[in-house]
């Protein structure tokens, strides 16, 4: 269990500075593509020498770009902080869903606290990972879609799959790469989780005074 959490902190770490870095950079870090086989059968040396002069003017410009770029470094406390933000959420969400599954009365106070903990959780690592911008839809929209979530069950469930989407996002175990499309959906899962957890607190603290006032 040690070494897996080792392994996972390691990955988040790499991811950081992988997320950080400015777009051109990151794709300069990529390793250049093994060279396919042509499925049509051997190309001609011509072509061949045709693509390997364009692929090493390609190596010069990258390292002349690569060269021109400022040196990005992520701080050891930002690196700290993102660390224990991406176990602390996943920590608070299990014993939020272990109460809500045990069939005991909610208590609203502890689950507004929760919520608003995940919620200032979720909004430094938006900050702190710096996720590719989504700008498909906007604010407003996205946050009627989060709201709508919630018709038919218990808000704390739409947030449990927010949260487990999140975290198993395959950009936190790949950091070899940058996929942009899985950069936006953390963006998105993330964004989504603090608006959820926000409307969550503030409805528990309404319950939590209306049950006071009944008792």
């Amino acid at each position: 269990m040690k070494q897996k959490k080792e392994t996972v902190t390691a990955r988040i770490t790499a991811l950081v500075f992988l997320i950080a870095l400015p777009a051109t950079v990151a794709a300069q870090s990529r390793p250049n593509p093994p060279t396919r086989a042509n499925p049509l059968g051997p190309s001609s040396a011509a072509v061949r020498e045709m693509r390997e002069r364009e692929m090493n003017i390609r190596r010069m410009e990258l390292e002349k770009e690569r060269n021109q770029q400022p040196t990005f470094e992520v701080s050891k406390e930002t690196t700290r902080l993102v660390n224990e933000d991406f176990a602390r959420i996943q920590t608070i969400n299990a014993e939020v869903m272990h109460d809500y599954t045990s069939g005991a009365a909610p208590d609203y106070k502890h689950i507004s606290e929760a919520m608003a903990e995940i919620n200032k959780r979720a909004v430094r690592l938006n900050a702190n990972l710096l996720l590719p911008s989504t700008d498909e839809e906007k604010s407003d929209q996205r946050n009627q879609g989060v709201l709508a979530r919630q018709k038919g069950r218990s808000p704390l469930l739409d947030l449990n799959e927010l949260i487990g989407a999140f975290v198993s996002n395959p950009i936190f175990k790949t950091v070899d790469t940058i996929d942009a499309q899985l950069g936006k959906q953390a963006k998105r899962d993330l964004q989504d989780i603090i608006t959820l957890s926000d409307t969550i607190s503030k409805s528990a603290v309404k319950l939590s005074k209306t049950t006071a006032t009944r008792n």
